[in-house]
């Protein structure tokens, strides 16, 4: 059984995605991270890094396996199920290159939106700074959207593209 430990930011909405689409069975623990759930004791033996999501595995391939930074999870689902992510090939690298994409560039926006809105005393080239790189990622990956077909294939890429 998967235990998924979760919230509703992007990065956990990634994993969820993931889930849903390979069937396996799981459950979800909400972690409330505006009561500080993420920094107690109980949370960080599973996540010493005090973030969302987590992932644990009683069925691991070598015993219960404890997992968290959303790419690694995907890419574990993935290989565990043999779903949407292609075993070899171009095929398999773009994926890859996506999913690495993703986790270079995904603090940026999550640094645009949080300067924006939740920063107490945001300076103006901060918010500027991560707005102009937001803008540029969004861009990109607009751009690559729109001069590709859609080939209904689905793959661990596509939760972090469109």
């Amino acid at each position: 059984m998967i235990e998924f430990f979760t919230m509703g930011s992007p990065s956990p909405r990634k994993v969820s995605i993931m889930l849903e689409e390979t069937g396996l069975p799981y459950v979800w623990h909400w972690v409330n991270v505006y009561a500080g759930d993420h920094l107690k004791p109980d949370y960080l033996v599973k996540n010493p890094n005090g973030r969302l999501p987590a992932l644990i595995d009683q069925d691991g391939p070598d015993g219960p396996l404890f997992l968290w930074e959303s790419t690694a999870i995907l890419l574990y689902l993935a290989e565990k199920t043999s779903l949407l992510l292609p075993a070899s090939g171009a095929a398999r690298y773009e994926v890859l290159k996506w999913a690495t994409f993703q986790a270079t560039h995904a603090p940026y926006l999550g640094n645009a939106h949080w300067y924006r809105l939740f920063a107490p005393h945001a300076e103006r080239y901060s918010i500027d700074r991560f707005a102009e790189e937001a803008g540029r990622i969004y861009r990109l990956l607009d751009d690559t959207l729109a001069n590709r077909p859609y080939e209904d294939q689905r793959a661990i890429g596509t939760p972090f593209v469109g």
